[in-house]
């Protein structure tokens, strides 16, 4: 599964495509979420984390005790933005927990230094590894 973007004028939203061979890809109906008024989302992430155990888990995982970070950069404004909520594989559908903490009018991952972020699962350490963008006046300032 991997995740796409559209913009229209004035509205979001993200898309699913599903590819078992990286080779061929298919769009799915529907939209995966869209929150009106954020703008252009990039760096798009979807991922398990778990209620019970302190343990990162598997991007496949799914069902009781487990909820789905959704995280989007916000190309309008520079920041990323996360909300909690359920994603249901049967439908491709990501609902937020709090619809006023949604993606990008709700929490944040930093406030200042980073962008772009993007998360992958350490299978080995059983973790999930945060990589991240410095903006660009920030790299300009460890450049000069």
């Amino acid at each position: 599964m991997a995740f796409t973007i559209v913009r229209t004028v004035n509205k979001m939203y993200s898309t699913v495509i599903e590819t078992a061979t990286s080779l061929k890809y298919e769009l799915l109906d529907g939209y995966l979420h869209e929150v009106p008024g954020t703008g252009m989302w990039e760096c798009i992430d979807l991922y398990p984390i778990s209620l019970r155990e302190a343990n990162g888990l598997d991007t496949s995982a799914n069902g009781p005790g487990i909820k789905h970070v959704m995280k989007a950069s916000l190309f309008d404004d520079g920041n990323d933005y996360y909300a909690l909520g359920t994603y249901d594989p049967s439908n491709n559908k990501w609902t937020p927990d709090d619809p006023e903490l949604d993606v990008g009018i709700g929490l944040r991952y930093d406030y200042g230094k980073y962008y772009a972020s993007k998360t992958f699962y350490d299978q080995n350490k059983k973790r999930r590894i945060l990589w991240v963008g410095l903006k660009k006046l920030m790299l300009k300032n460890f450049i000069s």
